[in-house]
Parts: structure tokens; sequence; C-alpha cells
């Protein structure tokens, strides 16, 4: 019997922050896990969990409980790692990231063998896509750096969530190479070889940065891969509820002065010629 030809086409949805679900009908792989976005009193004041009802109701939205094979996840934080050991229980997939997000896979109950912890360069292949993983630097200001040495479940602090390793990826299907890039700094000359037509770029607290690290963090990304078309991602109030009504809201101040970053992100687009597309929550994009 012949093989089943791969699917030629693709889409990719943004689900907030920097959670990407990657979808070509018979495999799908997601970047982070974080549906339940707590609020922000829960978030600063008292204590964050995984809800159980808000990751049913989404993983029905997104149509993906039987066909999900691995959630990547960025690094440790609350807001990449919350509900990404509640979404592998649910659809079997993979928990793929640092030590600690194994460590929070365990404090869940998560087997272990579910679990594969990735390093610099490694390459992973799910169906089509074939993800390439790039350790990279969180962004300024990391307020809960370190590593967990114990596993770790909720409600519990957001500090407590530990950034460990911080992962980008090169996701490539048939002909196509999409960059994701979950976190708004840069290892100088990390990128120099490598070529996407479309880069998820995080933007978080850019605005608050020099001018010179921002257009440092541009040469350095999106110079580098050249591609086409810029989607910026990680820029939007992550406390707001996944299903509220209206488009998502940036950070506001003091988090990130949003205006900064989008007149910048326009110049520095404009005179490269590169896309600058701002995406709606759930909004879909079609590749190949």
């Amino acid at each position: 019997m012949a093989e089943a030809t791969p699917p030629l086409q693709f889409k990719a949805t943004w689900i907030g922050t920097s959670m990407i679900l990657f979808d070509d009908g018979v495999t799908s792989v997601l970047i982070d896990g974080f549906f339940t976005r707590p609020s922000f009193i829960s978030t600063i004041f008292w204590k964050v969990s995984s809800d159980e009802a808000i990751v049913t109701r989404c993983l029905e939205k997104a149509g993906i409980a039987n066909q999900l094979q691995a959630v990547f996840v960025a690094h440790s934080h609350h807001d990449h790692v919350l509900d990404s050991p509640t979404i592998c229980a649910r659809t079997g997939a993979k928990l793929v990231g640092s030590e600690s997000t194994r460590l929070v896979g365990e404090g869940y109950g998560l087997p272990q063998d579910q679990n594969i912890i990735v390093s610099d360069g490694d390459v992973l292949q799910f169906g089509a896509f074939r993800i390439t993983i790039f350790e990279g630097l969180h962004s300024l200001g990391d307020l809960c750096p370190g590593e967990l040495t114990e596993p770790l479940s909720g409600p519990c602090r957001y500090t407590a969530f530990k950034t460990d390793k911080c992962y980008s990826y090169l996701i490539e299907h048939g002909a196509e190479r999409v960059f994701v890039h979950p976190s708004a700094n840069f290892v100088p000359g990390k990128f120099r070889d490598l070529r996407c037509g479309t880069v998820f770029l995080s933007t978080g607290t850019l605005g608050k940065q020099p001018v010179e690290f921002r257009d440092q963090y541009w040469d350095e990304t999106v110079g580098m891969m050249e591609p086409k078309r810029v989607i910026p991602i990680h820029w939007d109030a992550f406390w707001t509820p996944i299903d509220s009504p209206g488009p998502v809201a940036p950070l506001p101040w003091p988090f990130d002065k949003w205006a900064v970053t989008t007149a910048w992100m326009e110049e520095r687009g404009a005179a490269a010629g590169v896309e600058i597309y701002l995406p709606k929550l759930w909004e879909e994009f079609v590749f190949g």
C-alpha cells in the first residue's frame, strides 16, 4: 500500500501570548499552553492554577483533541507552562521543554514517558512538522529567574514558576519555514544562517527598552532571517480572559509602552520592506 501523501498546507492559529497552534489537518503541535489566563488580581496577589473547564472548552474550539502530538514550552513561567500538563493529559501529547517544565508536568501527575527534555539544536519530527530547537534568553527584567528543583503544581504563586531554559522554534513543513521567537531578547549571531518566510516575534516590554536595544533586537532576529512578514506575539494583557468580547488589549503601562513598540515596528518594517501584521485572538494564518 502506498504511503499517504503529507498535507501540503497547514495553518497557524494565534491564541494569545506566545501560544500558537500549528495544524495540517492530520497532525498538530502547540507552542505553549496558556488558555486559563488567570486574572490580574489572582496573578499578582493570590495564586494561579490550570482551569480544566477552560482548557476543555478551548481544546474543543481548536478542534485538536485527537491529533495534538506535542506541546512545546518556550520557558517555564506560568504564562507559558500553566496549562501545558493539563493539555497533554487530555490529549496524550508530549510535553517538550526544559527540566523545570518536566517538573511542572510531574507536579500535575503527567507520566514520565510523556516528557521530552530538549537542548539547543535538537530536531523533532511530528507528522509532517519538523521542529528545530534554539536556546536563547528571556526578555529583559526576568521576574522569576532560576530553575525548579522539585515538582510544582497549582494553586501556587506565579513567582514559583522559574524560567530555566528559553527556547525558540523553527517550524518546517514541506517547503514552508516559520519561526517562533517567544521571548524579546537575542543571542548575537544566533540566527545568522537562518532564513524564514514568516516570524512570530515576541514584542513584550520592548516599548520600555532603549531604542538601541530594540534596534539590535530587530537586527539580530528579523534582520538576519529576512522574512516577508512579521507577526507580533506576547504583546497582549495576558490576564484578560480568553473568551472576553472585543479585541484583546495590549500590555498597559507600567508593564509596557505599546504605542512606542508599534511605531518602532512600523518604521523598521517599512524600511526593510517587511509586512507587520498584528494578529487577532484565534486568528488563523494559512501556509503552503
